[in-house]
């Protein structure tokens, strides 16, 4: 069975992310990104223990409408690629 990882708080709960993480890694076929500048959710870590992984799914992001779209989604790929040491 297939699963999406929805970046969501109970991530953090106990055991703990990377714990979390690990229990479904060989399952997750879709990242579903929310806000990149959340400090509480561990956005760097999560893309270093899917590249260490091998990841090689899909990746989508739930955000707030932008007045200006294009500067929005710019900022955005940078701010990912930040995330990600690229």
């Amino acid at each position: 069975v297939y699963m999406n990882w929805n970046c969501d708080r109970t991530d953090i709960e106990a055991p703990g992310f990377e714990a979390n993480f690990l229990s479904v890694k060989d399952r997750i076929r879709n990242l579903h990104v929310h806000d990149l500048n959340d400090p509480v959710y561990p956005y760097r870590k999560l893309f270093a223990l899917l590249r260490k992984h091998g990841y090689r799914g899909y990746c989508d992001a739930e955000v707030q409408a932008s007045p200006d779209p294009i500067q929005f989604m710019k900022d955005y790929r940078t701010r990912f690629l930040e995330l990600q040491d690229a």
